[in-house]
């Protein structure tokens, strides 16, 4: 499931686009009840304003950030947590509303926000373990030619790509965060048997869980000077810090 499936269809509706949560600012608002009753957490909010032409871009406010991240904290219990992240995206989206009226000219701007949510799910114990043995004196494990085994993120390709087939699974090992979020990834090129090191967009992968991988051909693709970050497996997966 992801996160716009949570929300009730009135609301699934007034989405700016289908299957991205871009409210307008009071339905977003709305949105944070949906997701507080189906424990569902806030991860972020990132403002928009629609341009000339009908798009969404940026929202500037000098020294003010147009977006929040809500972070999971460790040992946390998962409805806190919900909770908390509910109370701070909507006691932040309206400290920046008012922020953003007090500019001429903007209070009659429609404002859109861009939302991201987290949903519970049973892979925390696996996580912690992961980071136990192989991150516990450094956030950043490096590969070589002695390295035995590599935490990695599994996934299955949603959406077939140039390199990789449906139904397909691959390993993340590092992603590039951004507008266009992609993950690093390494797998069998869908027209052949060998390992190749690739790019794949998120939003083409699905079912992802925590893995460790012991497989030597994969080992040696990723010894040529790539890392693992801890920190990838909070992001992704459970994310709490």
């Amino acid at each position: 499931m992801q996160a716009h499936d949570v929300l009730p269809h009135e609301l699934h509706k007034r989405c700016f686009k289908p299957g991205k949560i871009i409210l307008e600012y009071e339905v977003a608002l709305n949105a944070l009840d949906a997701f507080v009753r189906a424990q569902w957490a806030m991860l972020s909010w990132e403002a928009r304003i629609p341009d000339d032409r009908g798009e969404l871009r940026s929202v500037y406010i000098p020294h003010v950030a147009q977006w929040r991240y809500f972070d999971w904290k460790r040992g946390e219990p998962w409805e806190h947590y919900v909770e908390r992240s509910a109370y701070l995206c909507k006691e932040t989206l309206q400290h920046f509303k008012s922020l953003l009226n007090q500019i001429p000219g903007r209070k009659e701007q429609i404002l859109y926000i861009h939302l991201d949510a987290l949903g519970p799910h049973p892979y925390v114990e696996k996580i912690e373990a992961i980071d136990a043995a192989y991150f516990s004196t450094s956030q950043e494990l490096k590969i070589d030619s002695s390295t035995q085994s590599i935490p990695l993120i599994m996934a299955t390709v949603r959406k077939s790509t140039h390199s990789f087939s449906q139904g397909q699974r691959i390993y993340i090992y590092d992603v590039d965060w951004g507008v266009n979020e992609r993950a690093l990834v390494i797998g069998k090129f869908r027209r052949s048997h060998r390992w190749i090191r690739g790019v794949c967009p998120i939003a083409s992968l699905e079912n992802f869980r925590p893995t460790v991988v012991f497989h030597p051909a994969v080992i040696k693709k990723l010894s040529d000077g790539c890392s693992v970050h801890g920190r990838l497996f909070w992001r992704f997966l459970a994310r709490p810090f």
